[in-house]
């Protein structure tokens, strides 16, 4: 590769950065904006695989990729954080309620339980 191509700095710039960037291009057309951040391990995974392949012919290898940051639109940023957080309330409300009714519960069994030991000492009195 070094007498076709060049010194390394040359394949590197004419070999491994345009199929650096045309693979995360393509892999990351496949995702949503959202799954591109909830789904980042997939996202590498796939690059990685299309990154071994193309590479792997010319005999470069890879090793791993690390995925630093998607970069998005301010607003979108903001979007998606509004979403989260309100996912966020949602699942929070969601655990409040069941604690409600947790609560509830202890009341009712509480009650039943009062109700059967005045029962049993009104038995009690009764019989003597």
């Amino acid at each position: 590769m070094y007498q076709t191509v060049g010194a390394n700095e040359v394949i590197e710039f004419k070999i491994i950065a345009p199929t650096i960037q045309e693979s995360v291009k393509s892999t990351t057309a496949k995702f949503t904006a959202e799954e591109l951040i909830t789904e980042r391990s997939a996202v590498a995974v796939d690059i990685k695989a299309n990154l071994t392949n193309k590479l792997g012919k010319l005999g470069i290898s890879v090793s791993d990729i690390n995925i630093v940051e998607f970069r998005f639109s301010p607003e979108f940023d903001a979007a998606i954080e509004s979403k989260v957080r309100a996912e966020q309330d949602a699942l929070a409300q969601k655990n409040l309620l069941e604690k409600v009714k947790y609560e509830a519960q202890q009341t009712i069994e509480s009650a039943k339980a009062q109700a059967e030991s005045i029962k049993i000492q009104a038995e009690a009195v009764r019989s003597q």
